[in-house]
This record gives C-alpha cells, sequence and structure tokens, in this order.
C-alpha cells in the first residue's frame, strides 16, 4: 500500500475511534460540575489551538508556499462564515440563555 495512503487510512482511523472511545467515556460519567466541565473544555480549546499554531500552520509553510497557506486558512475561515450563516441553528432567547453558563460554547 502507498505509504500516503497508509498515513491517511491511520489518521481517519485514529479520529473515528479516539471520537468514538472519548464519548463512551464520557457517556459513562455522571453530569460533571460545571468547574470541571470549565477546566475540561478549556483544556481541550488550548490543545486544539496549540497543535493549530505550533503544528499544523508552520508545517503548511514549510510544505507549501505561504501564500497558497494564507489562501487555504483565509478559505477555511470563509467556508466556516458561510456554514454558520446558511444551516439552521438555534439562537436562545435572553431567558433561556440566563441559565446557561457556557452560553459562547454550548449549553449543558
Amino acid at each position: 500500500m502507498n505509504s500516503l495512503l497508509q498515513v491517511v487510512a491511520i489518521g481517519t482511523f485514529a479520529g473515528i475511534f479516539g471520537t468514538a472511545g472519548g464519548g463512551v467515556i464520557v457517556s459513562m460519567i455522571p453530569r460533571l460540575s460545571d468547574h470541571l466541565m470549565g477546566l475540561f473544555l478549556g483544556l481541550s480549546g488550548g490543545i486544539m489551538l496549540a497543535v493549530t499554531f505550533l503544528d499544523l500552520i508552520p508545517e503548511a509553510f514549510a510544505t507549501g508556499f505561504i501564500g497558497s497557506s494564507f489562501l487555504g486558512i483565509a478559505s477555511g475561515m470563509l467556508l466556516i462564515m458561510a456554514l454558520d450563516y446558511v444551516l439552521p441553528h438555534i439562537h436562545l432567547s435572553p431567558k433561556e440563555s440566563a441559565n446557561c453558563h457556557f452560553r459562547r460554547v454550548g449549553c449543558i
């Protein structure tokens, strides 16, 4: 099998099984306290930002042109903005949002 295809297959299966494993673990845990949930959300967000800025973006600059890297980043941002505008989602009323401690990341 081609080495690039192997890397893609391993990455895909690791992502699928990692997400499924995390979902199973979280579903077995009873409701977490707001403090612990905030800690986990902050930790996961920090890890994602660190991977993006310390690994993915420098790798993109090293393997391609800086212009194409910026074009990819900008097109990804525009795609996310367009999907947020086009796809239906719920906006909470002020009464509902008062009961939501993690309004910016999702209500629990």
